[in-house]
């Protein structure tokens, strides 16, 4: 049986039950496909870790039957810990990280129900502590070492002190998402799964995903965060240093950064920068580059595309050897290059592109009292032709106001 033939019998046995029931199991059944083809299994290893159709029916009722899976959870005293390590490398499970409300480890694992005949044993939740050091594992005796796990098992979230000096996770399948954190320093690694950080506050965070999105929002520390297959997403957040590799996805940076490095084979690079820049460096292979800075930004350095288009819409002079701008004269360094794509530089809100708008609206605005002037008292208008006039030339004043604000 090939995967046509395993879905078209999956529809024909659910349509018994509800139709929503019936579109998310289809759903789900379509995702697994997906996923297991993409990390390289056959259809058929697939087929026979999602089990008969008949195992899936079975196992969709006994789960609306069943009571709802007692959560495994626990509390460790931090009075000696000062590092916390996550495996979660055995099974797939997201991991949740906050702030605990206390100064000791609370972690509380919730295992996921599922329709599918996964052939493992139950997952458990396993903690020692060595040293200074708190790991947390999670262990599946029985599990078919040579079958990669296609499905979700569950959540486990961790609650750690502010006092903690080292996080460091180990996933290999399952988003890991960090928020409101503080701790000194932040390692996460993961195989297949996305990483988000929402207002954290480290000295050092290092984030690697070989196939998922990285997004870090309104958080503080030096940053290097790595994906072969994935975008890249840093907004509003207070960096020293920022350091960005993608192999394929685009990557997006709207941060007060003093040092940033971006390096991308396969994607497209945008940058909105202010004042605290003084070193940048851009890298693309087969992708275009877009980089806003502040007014009062001026660069030096080299910016060029072997085979794109470069502009440049700045204050700052520069000179322009074939497609290779050259800058001299600014305080921030800068080295941007591209292959095989486009290059726009724009200063964002920039002073001369206030000054000109302001210019054409006083413009518009003489034109208009000059009218005033030449038809006088509008009290004493008779002639309905100059009436139309002034009203047609106020009204285009009021959209070139607007449209130039």
């Amino acid at each position: 049986m090939n995967r046509q033939e395993y879905m078209e019998a999956l529809e024909k046995a659910l349509q018994p039950y509800d139709d929503q029931l019936r579109k998310d199991i289809m759903d789900d059944f379509e995702d697994h496909f997906v996923y297991g083809l993409k990390s390289g299994h056959t259809e058929e290893q697939i087929i026979d870790s999602l089990g008969s159709i008949e195992e899936m029916l079975k196992n969709i009722d006994d789960a609306v039957d069943s009571k709802p899976v007692e959560k495994q959870q626990s509390l460790v005293k931090s009075t000696m810990i000062n590092k916390v390590i996550i495996d979660t490398k055995s099974a797939g499970v997201d991991v949740l990280i906050n702030q605990s409300f206390d100064k000791d480890v609370h972690y509380e694992f919730n295992e996921a129900s599922s329709y599918f005949n996964i052939k493992q044993s139950e997952l458990k939740v396993k903690r020692y502590v060595e040293d200074d050091t708190l790991f947390i594992t999670l262990d599946k005796d029985g599990s078919d070492p040579k079958l990669f796990s296609l499905f979700q098992d569950g959540t486990l979230s961790v609650a750690i002190p502010k006092e903690i000096s080292l996080l460091n996770i180990n996933g290999k399948h399952g988003d890991i998402d960090l928020i409101d954190v503080i701790v000194d320093n932040v390692k996460i690694a993961t195989i297949s799964g996305d990483i988000s950080l929402d207002k954290v506050k480290c000295k050092k965070i290092q984030l690697h995903t070989t196939n998922g999105d990285i997004d870090i929002n309104d958080s503080i520390g030096e940053i290097t965060a790595n994906t072969v297959n994935g975008d890249i997403d840093v907004d509003e957040c207070d960096n020293r240093c920022l350091i960005v590799n993608s192999t394929n996805g685009d990557v997006k940076v709207d941060a007060q950064v003093e040092e940033m490095a971006i390096k991308v084979v396969n994607g497209d690079i945008d940058v909105c920068l202010d004042d605290k820049i003084s070193k940048l460096y851009i890298e693309t292979t087969s992708g275009d580059v877009d980089v806003s800075v502040a007014a009062n930004v001026d660069f030096s350095g080299n910016i060029e595309s072997l085979r794109g288009d470069v502009s440049v819409d700045v204050d700052f002079s520069y000179m322009v050897k074939r497609n290779r701008y050259v800058f001299t004269e600014g305080k921030t360094l800068v080295d941007i290059k591209s292959l095989n794509g486009d290059i726009n530089i724009e200063q964002s809100i920039s002073t001369h592109k206030k000054n000109k708008a302001n210019e054409g609206i006083k413009k518009d605005i003489h034109e208009a009292l000059n009218v005033l002037k030449d038809i006088g008292n509008l009290e004493n208008l008779i002639d309905d032709e100059e009436l139309k006039k002034f009203k047609d030339l106020m009204a285009q004043v009021k959209i070139d106001i607007k449209r130039k604000k």
